[in-house]
């Protein structure tokens, strides 16, 4: 699997990735254990690749977090791959090209 983070604003950006898989996963509540934590500073206009995770598991959660000035100007892709390092289409939910800020909800 490869997870790609781009900042495509002009302030830089801290984004940590958590991957977790779920032990015994199956039918039912199953405990999620971490395997990969990753912090990195991206600069703006450029792209940081984690790659080489591994994800040949039952069930595999990614978790990206971004902070700093340029923090809502991070863009995700997540890809897996087969032996040979291809994309497998459809194997990973497709992801908006941009994330912008939380939205706060209104109160009544």
């Amino acid at each position: 699997m490869a997870v790609r983070a781009a900042n495509v604003g002009t302030d830089p950006a801290d984004v940590l990735l958590e991957v977790h898989f779920a032990a015994q996963a199956g039918d039912g509540l199953a405990v999620q254990q971490m395997y990969v934590q990753r912090l990195v500073a991206v600069p703006p206009n450029q792209v940081m690749t984690f790659d080489d995770i591994f994800a040949d598991l039952d069930a595999v959660t990614v978790n990206v977090t971004t902070s700093g000035v340029g923090a809502d100007f991070i863009a995700v892709s997540v890809a897996a791959r087969d032996a040979q390092r291809r994309v497998i289409p459809g194997a990973a939910p497709a992801i908006p090209a941009r994330l912008g800020p939380a939205q706060e909800v209104p109160t009544q």
